[in-house]
């Protein structure tokens, strides 16, 4: 006995799509939101499958895209409200690795620098960290962000502009 209906075998096909074209800049949203990259391919994972069995319902009243980082974006706030996640420690990345054929003292100068701001962002307030990934990390416009936050235009510039001012404080930079 089935307990959900099965997509026909064309949303099989709009999902290789889906995942080949979404995929990275979904997990780099979750590992950012989720600061674990286990629990972000977890994330990834279960918002494919929500958007596998969800697709034959999309309006299309957003882009694809919107419409994918907005069932990211729950997930990993369901995540988050979990137990499980509350009780971990922190983790600091590893991942961050500077441009190739820079010397090793510049690697670690960049990755140095990089870890600070992902650190600062990571401690943002989650909305300035919200709004701030989607703008930089995954490339929106202020007006796809608005679609997903359902908020204003001008909400999302002035969140922008509070979360760049924070980044700035805990930096000591102003170079951002």
């Amino acid at each position: 006995m089935l307990l959900f209906n099965i997509p026909d075998s064309t949303s099989a096909l709009d999902l290789d799509r889906l995942m080949e074209e979404y995929g990275t800049s979904l997990l780099r949203l979750c590992y950012m939101y989720l600061k674990d990259y286990h629990l972000a391919q977890d994330a990834v994972q279960e918002t494919f499958v929500k958007v596998y069995l969800k697709y034959s319902s999309f309006r299309a009243e957003s882009s694809e895209k919107t419409w994918i980082t907005r069932i990211a974006m729950n997930v990993c706030r369901d995540m988050m409200r979990k137990r499980s996640y509350k009780e971990r420690g922190e983790e600091i990345p590893e991942y961050l690795a500077a441009e190739p054929g820079t010397g090793p003292e510049d690697e670690a100068l960049e990755q140095d620098k990089n870890t600070a701001l992902l650190v600062a962002v990571q401690q943002l307030p989650e909305i300035y960290r919200e709004t701030l990934l989607l703008y930089y990390y995954e490339d929106l416009k202020a007006d796809q962000i608005a679609k997903i936050q359902h908020t204003a235009r001008s909400t999302v510039n002035v969140r922008l502009k509070r979360g760049r001012d924070m980044l700035r404080a805990a930096l000591g930079d102003e170079s951002l």
